[in-house]
């Protein structure tokens, strides 16, 4: 389970897929919700650059015209996407409380080590 929306609950199972790279790229995420059942899935596939390791001031115009204020166009999409979802009345989860921690140990097939973030903007 993992509180990456607040517009998701902790109720959902995500798989994650991620072969070890090579010339290409392919990852995949599925989730799923014991009511809903699945509902979310997206897959990337990716390739190395033409210009590899090459600084930025070396790019074309091409290149700087797709990925120039890429980080600022996504935010903007998903606040944009925030917005319709309120606008449509979605409700909004909380984020789990510590006591979470405890449950999702009993309930992980797998060993892992939790810890806190120490830094700004998870703590």
């Amino acid at each position: 389970a993992l509180h990456v929306s607040p517009f998701m609950d902790m109720g959902n199972t995500w798989t994650l897929r991620a072969p070890a790279p090579g010339k290409e790229l392919h990852l995949s995420v599925h989730v799923g919700h014991p009511d809903l059942g699945g509902y979310f899935d997206a897959t990337l596939s990716a390739q190395r650059s033409r210009l590899p390791r090459t600084p930025s001031e070396l790019g074309d115009v091409d290149m700087v015209w797709h990925y120039a204020l890429m980080p600022h166009r996504v935010a903007f999409w998903i606040y944009y996407q925030a917005l319709l979802l309120l606008s449509k009345g979605v409700p909004l989860h909380a984020p789990p409380d510590p006591s979470f921690r405890g449950q999702l140990a009993t309930t992980c097939p797998r060993k892992y080590l939790w810890r806190a973030a120490q830094t700004w903007p998870w703590r």
